[in-house]
Formats: structure tokens, C-alpha cells, sequence
């Protein structure tokens, strides 16, 4: 499930799921988009014509959201007219939609097969950008980045040479957020691979009318037999650093020389070594470190800055996770298949110094977004499997549950 807060402080949510669901005493099927409370209440609900949502975007000095929409592979049978949003019908592929303040739709635009997209984001004006590659996604060296207007027309499309993703074949990239907007600008992260040189993970800004202003190589994947570089998400603090978190297996070279190894003991297709970076808003890159595992590895779900400019990570592990002194176990529980692994919330400085490493509990599929003192994040779980888990004092114990918390940014230094 994806969150966002907008500018009146409204957190909004949406996601899909399979099978028949029920929130708020209110059933339905696939996808659904809704509001929250801030005492965490459910206040709307609806349902949204789309087979996956792939992203939510909001902005703080924007109201209302957006939604990144797929309809499914275009080469199917286009769906019945009545799959229709906000008036329009819907082809297939995917599409962005933009909602007022009511949870209205304002404007819906198909994308019909131009691109496939990855991840929207917003600014503070309204408008809306996002980026995908340009098909077909397995030989696609092009990527995509369209910006939309807060009335939903399109202000431009621009192609970068390069590609989105990781370059872990095995790891599905499709929640990872590549790109962030902070002021007038556009920044993502490109993965680039030429003949004769090592693939880099390049960080790229966009000008306002989408000109390339520069693009720096922040890392090279240089070796390993499982070498790969998972996406990363990317985050802004207030004074325009950007920070990416992501995982790599193998050896890394970052831009300023430093070499970096995976530190798992035992490759795992799904895990590897966890990778904290912070760049200036010219793209210099300010400190790279890593975020140490033994045996099979961890996961970066999400990343976010805080309104003290610090950032925080949420992932998951193996078998444990550490960062300098502060270390947690994966508990010994008997029955938990090894696609559900424990999560944690991992605080850091302006530096990348350790500050917290907090337990949550056995999950998978987590969302994470900053407010101004406290932190929205999502778990969802197989209740059934996971010996009643309790978050936050609070029992769960449904099939497939997925849970919003929210967490004050100050718990005390070093807390576990």
C-alpha cells in the first residue's frame, strides 16, 4: 500500500489487493484509494479502476494527490467501457490521475503504450511527473519522463539514455521511488550501462521545461559473481541534499573512490547489503555507508526525511541487521515462511551516523512518509502464521493484514 500527506496535513492511501477486502465495514475487490484521519481513522474509501496501483504522490505545498494506475498489458483485450475514471474510459496500460481536496477526479491521462511508467511525483504548483522506460521493458535503454500540469495537460516529454530498475534480475523494482522533486527541479536515478565501461547508478537533474542540467555517476557495480544494484528510493531534505537508499551484492566503487563490499555471507536473490547515500544539489556525493548484514541479507523498502532533515530507512532482514553498535535478530519462530521476514525502522543523521534501529514485527510491503514530528509507515502481514503479532499494543491476528502506524520522530537516541 502507498501513502502521501498533502498540504492541509490529509493522509491519503491507496494500494490493491486480491481477493475480497474488507476496511472500515466496507467491502470490495482490487484496488482501492481512500483517506485517513489523523487519529488514523479510515474516512473515505473508494474503489479505483486499475489492476495494480503502482504509486501515490503528494506534495506539502500542494492539495490533494495523484495516483499511478495499470489497466494491464496492452496486448490484452481492451476491458469493457464502463471501466471508466472520472468520466473517461480507460485503455489498457497504465494512466495518472490527478484528485482534488474531496477525493474527486480532476483529470485522468492514458499513457496508451507511450511509456511504462514506474513512479509519479508533485510539487508544491500541482504538477504532476513521472518516469518509466520506454517499451518493450526488456530491451528498453530509454527512459521516459513526462511532467503534467496541475490541470492534466502535458508540459512535456523528454527521453534519457539509459534505464530504471535495478540490475538484480530476480528483485522486483516496481515500488521503488526514483524520483523526487525539490523547488523548480527534477532529480532521479538512472541506471546506465555502456560497452566497455562498468553499469553506474547515475543521479540526473531536470530543469523546468525538462533539460538535462547534469548527470553524475554516484556508483559503479566493479565486481562480484552476483554483482547487482537494486533501485534506490530517493528522498530531499529542505535545503535541496538528496539522499538514496537501496542495496547492492558484490563490490561497489562510489564517486569518491570508496570501494564497498557486500558484506552477506551467503548471496540470496532477494537480499544483500544495505546502502545509505546523501548527495549536494549539484549531484557532489557528501558520505556513502553501508548498512552492514551477515549470512542472507536485508531488504530498503522505503526511505524518507524527517522535519529535522535526518533521514530514516524501513526494510526488512534474514537473519539480522546492524548498524554500528546497534544490532536486532531475527526472532526463532517456528512455521514463518522465509517471504515474510521481520522489518525494522532504521534513524539516521545528517551524516549518516546510526541514530535508532526500531523492531516492527514479521511483514512485507511497506510504505514510509515523513510529517513534521512523526513518521506514516505500512506493514502488512499472514496474521494466521505470525503468533498473533502485537504493533504498537495493539493485537492483530486477520489473515493478510495491513496495518498503518504512526511513529514519533523522537524516541531516544540509540533506541532499539
Amino acid at each position: 500500500m502507498h501513502l502521501g500527506v498533502d498540504a492541509d496535513d490529509r493522509i491519503v492511501f491507496a494500494g490493491t489487493s486480491a481477493g475480497r477486502n474488507t476496511v472500515a465495514g466496507k467491502t470490495f475487490v482490487g484496488s482501492y484509494g481512500g483517506e485517513l484521519s489523523p487519529g488514523g481513522g479510515v474516512t473515505l474509501l473508494e474503489t479505483l479502476p486499475a489492476r495494480r496501483v503502482k504509486d501515490v504522490a503528494t506534495a506539502s505545498g500542494a492539495r490533494g494527490f495523484a495516483i499511478l494506475g495499470d489497466m494491464g498489458p496492452l496486448e490484452e483485450k481492451p476491458p469493457p467501457p464502463e471501466i471508466s475514471l472520472g468520466g473517461r474510459q480507460l485503455p489498457r496500460g497504465d494512466y495518472v490521475a490527478r484528485f482534488n481536496t474531496a477525493s474527486a477526479v480532476t483529470w485522468v491521462q492514458p499513457l496508451e503504450g507511450r511509456a511504462e511508467l514506474a513512479s509519479i511525483a508533485m510539487d508544491g504548483a500541482g504538477n504532476v511527473f513521472a518516469v518509466g522506460i520506454v517499451p518493450p521493458r526488456e530491451t528498453s535503454s530509454t527512459v521516459a519522463v513526462l511532467k503534467y500540469n496541475a490541470r492534466g495537460a502535458l508540459k512535456w516529454e523528454k527521453r534519457l539514455s539509459g534505464s530504471i530498475g535495478g540490475s538484480s534480475p530476480s528483485r522486483d523494482d516496481s515500488n521503488d521511488r526514483n524520483i523526487v522533486v525539490h523547488g523548480d527541479n527534477l532529480y532521479l536515478w538512472i541506471r546506465s550501462s555502456e560497452e566497455g565501461h562498468p553499469a553506474s547508478g547515475d543521479l540526473v537533474k531536470l530543469g523546468t521545461d525538462g533539460t538535462e542540467q547534469w548527470r553524475r555517476t554516484i556508483v559503479e557495480i566493479t565486481g562480484g559473481s552476483n554483482a547487482a544494484l537494486s533501485a534506490p528510493h530517493l528522498a530531499a531534505d529542505q535545503e535541496g541534499n538528496l539522499y538514496a537508499a537501496t542495496t547492492f551484492n558484490g563490490t561497489i566503487r562510489l564517486a569518491d573512490g570508496t570501494v564497498l563490499e557486500d558484506r552477506t555471507q551467503r548471496f540470496h536473490e532477494f537480499g544483500g547489503t544495505g546502502l545509505l547515500m546523501k548527495a549536494d544539489l549539484n549531484g557532489k556525493l557528501l558520505f556513502a555507508r553501508s548498512i552492514a548484514t551477515s549470512d542472507k541479507g536485508m531488504f530498503v523498502d522505503g526511505l524518507t526525511v524527517d522535519g529535522n532533515d535526518r533521514p530514516w530507512v524501513i526494510g526488512g532482514f534474514l537473519d539480522f541487521v546492524y548498524l554500528g553498535t546497534l544490532r536486532m535478530d531475527k526472532p526463532s519462530t517456528a512455521g514463518v515462511p522465509d517471504a515474510w521476514t521481520p522489518a525494522f525502522l532504521a534513524g539516521f543523521d545528517q551524516h549518516g551516523r546510526e541514530r535508532q534501529l526500531l523492531p516492527l514485527a514479521w511483514g512485507a510491503g511497506r510504505a514510509l512518509v515523513a510529517r513534521s514530528k512523526d513518521l506514516l509507515l505500512t506493514l502488512s502481514y499472514r496474521g494466521d502464521l505470525l503468533m498473533k503479532n502485537v504493533v504498537g499494543g495493539r493485537r492483530f491476528e486477520n489473515n493478510y493484514t495491513c496495518v498503518v502506524l504512526r511513529v514519533p520522530t523522537e524516541m531516544g537516541e540509540g533506541c532499539r
